[in-house]
């Protein structure tokens, strides 16, 4: 029994910890996708229990299982594999285990492949998402299925480090590469024969004003993907990064980051330095996400955090474009993926984000080609009216005032 001196406070239901809206409850893990997730992290013969709950109501049919729980199995393999559980779907598990393995084997060479290359050029580079995580905290190649790799580069290095990826056959999926790195925080590099690659010059898709990563780069430390040195994220901004990035709706159910947020905190929960922590997300404006994320991991999933810590989170402050944010990080999960007011609401964010910091005239001079940007290839009589406001400022601020007469 623990002494109650040592026993976490609980949180008062009413006041301290709120039930998620349900509007946003395709950002959180189904019930089925929590047994699951508590199958592949919980230590002892709570794993057991869970995974029994689990099966109850399905089975390891991949066509009857969303994409997010099928990649949860191989933690749920690793797991009951140390349970030392006597299951008949071991096999199967172990086979799912093998196949992610040698699928991320293929990723790890080609990624250090590729760090090799942008290093030879000068180019540093950071391990960002599941390449870093399965390295630095899972520590096993098999237990954390990838989909892409992921290398952040700096901002000042992101045409060098374009242009070097094209010599090895990597082309943008997008075009006008200049507008993207000038906008967003990444994008797709894909080659001819289908492989492909995220290239960030920005952590965050949020944060992509010029100085939004140097705290990122001062905290990073030395990884190696193979024969490949780089960098990766501090275990704070891991857990930060992973939280952030995690909690938006995806069609793909993103439930993987409450297994890397969990695997961090109990591989390098000594190493979490929580009030850096709650400084940097306070400071990239991202502060509600990761507390409401914290939050559900010690609710539901017991996770390892300081009480103290959840308090200061919720003593801090949070920026209004926050809760605006939050109103679009479910866009899409209704499957109106036209609905245009929701779609304005979120270019409006995007750009007070990008605008942030600015001088007002400053700020007034970009919006004109900063809404060409964003609604390039946009159709519907919201978009269309949006075109001609930033028409209109792009000819005010492009107007010459005609000199006066000579005295």
């Amino acid at each position: 029994m623990i002494p109650p001196s040592q026993a976490r406070p609980s949180w008062p239901r009413s006041l301290d910890r709120p039930t998620p809206l349900a509007s946003h409850a395709a950002l959180w893990p189904t019930p089925g996708q929590e047994l699951l997730l508590r199958a592949a992290l919980t230590p002892g013969p709570g794993a057991l229990e869970a995974w029994e709950a689990w099966k109850a109501e399905h089975d390891l049919i991949e066509s009857e299982l969303d994409h997010g729980s099928f990649r949860l199995l191989p933690l749920v393999y690793r797991s009951l594999l140390a349970q030392g559980a006597d299951e008949p779907l071991m096999p199967r598990l172990k086979g799912i285990y093998r196949y992610w393995w040698c699928s991320n084997q293929r990723l790890f060479h080609r990624a250090a492949n590729v760090i090799g290359a942008l290093e030879q050029a000068g180019i540093r580079t950071l391990v960002l998402k599941g390449t870093s995580a399965s390295v630095a905290y899972y520590r096993d190649r098999g237990a954390r299925p990838m989909g892409d790799i992921d290398l952040l580069v700096s901002h000042d290095q992101a045409s060098a480090a374009v242009a070097r990826l094209g010599t090895i056959g990597l082309r943008p999926a997008r075009p006008r590469v200049a507008d993207l790195i000038r906008y967003q925080h990444s994008v797709r590099m894909v080659h001819d024969t289908g492989e492909a690659l995220d290239l960030h010059w920005h952590v965050l898709a949020e944060c992509v004003h010029r100085d939004a990563d140097d705290g990122f780069w001062k905290r990073a430390v030395p990884i190696q993907v193979l024969d490949a040195p780089s960098l990766a994220l501090g275990p704070t901004d891991a857990l930060l990064h992973a939280i952030v990035h995690g909690m938006r709706w995806n069609a793909e159910p993103t439930v993987r980051w409450v297994a890397d947020a969990m695997t961090i905190l109990r591989s390098r929960e000594d190493a979490i330095d929580w009030v850096g922590l709650q400084r940097e997300a306070t400071r990239l404006r991202v502060l509600l996400r990761l507390r409401s994320g914290l939050e559900y991991l010690e609710d539901k999933m017991d996770a390892p955090i300081p009480y103290r810590a959840l308090v200061r989170l919720r003593g801090t402050s949070v920026a209004s474009i926050e809760h605006l944010e939050r109103r679009v990080l479910t866009l899409g999960s209704d499957g109106r993926r036209r609905l245009q007011i929701g779609h304005l609401l979120l270019v409006m964010i995007q750009y007070l984000r990008f605008v942030s910091g600015m001088h007002p005239f400053q700020a007034l001079g970009e919006t004109p080609a900063y809404l060409r940007y964003r609604l390039r290839g946009r159709r519907g009589p919201v978009f269309d009216a949006m075109r001609l406001v930033a028409r209109g400022a792009r000819m005010l601020f492009s107007r010459r005032i005609p000199a006066g007469p000579a005295s």
